[in-house]
């Protein structure tokens, strides 16, 4: 007998208190932040200690180094002002700590901020089920796609297409060519899973710029 069925066996438990709830919340106690974080299609960055070890780290140490981060989204470590090698494994202890923990959402933006493999727009749309759709210049590829797109576009969603939407007007056809580029460049920039903003243009992206495989 598992420790569930000991669990609802020992306390008698019945009707729908034993039909789900308790079970459910057992469950739930036990699933760590690092089992919410696979859940959501993330992959963890390697843990375990070493040089040896350290691939994906560089580039997520340089976003954490940065003094335009405010604090409150990062560890409460002090960094080595000497040793990147030092502070990859600073990291990696409060990864190790953070992701064996339960989930807050506090804990949740850190982790899946420094403590994952890093990834652009497109690769997470990717990883989530989504289709990039084509949004190359002068193709008609995803054309019916782009039109429904066009129906739920608002204004301020896409930066940079303004003066093109200004002047398609209410030329639906011309403003999906608007929202392919504006498309394109929000894809095309460098914005990563550590990066400020990241979640917002995520969103936008997956409404505006991709559809589901």
């Amino acid at each position: 007998m598992n420790f569930v069925s000991k669990a609802v066996a020992g306390v008698g438990l019945t009707g729908s208190f034993a039909g789900g709830g308790y079970l459910i919340y057992i469950y739930n106690n036990k699933t760590t932040l690092e089992d919410r974080l696979l859940k959501d299609k993330f992959k963890i960055l390697p843990l375990k200690a070493g040089k040896e070890n350290n691939e994906g780290w560089s580039a997520v140490l340089t976003e954490y180094k940065k003094d335009t981060i405010p604090s409150q989204y990062k560890f409460s470590i002090p960094l080595d002002a000497t040793s990147d090698d030092a502070n990859i494994e600073k990291l990696k202890t409060e990864c190790s700590k953070v992701l064996s923990g339960k989930y807050s959402d506090s804990s949740y933006s850190k982790a899946k901020r420094w403590c994952v493999v890093v990834r652009s727009l497109k690769e997470r749309l990717e990883d989530t089920g989504f289709r990039v759709l084509d949004n190359s210049e002068g193709s008609n590829n995803d054309d019916s796609e782009w039109i429904k797109k066009e129906s739920v576009y608002r204004d301020g969603d896409l930066s940079g297409i303004e003066n093109d939407l200004t002047t398609a007007a209410g030329d639906k056809s011309k403003r999906k060519v608007a929202i392919k580029k504006g498309c394109k460049s929000l894809l095309e920039g460098d914005s990563k899973t550590f990066s400020d903003g990241f979640d917002d243009k995520y969103s936008k992206a997956e409404k505006l710029c991709a559809i589901r495989k």
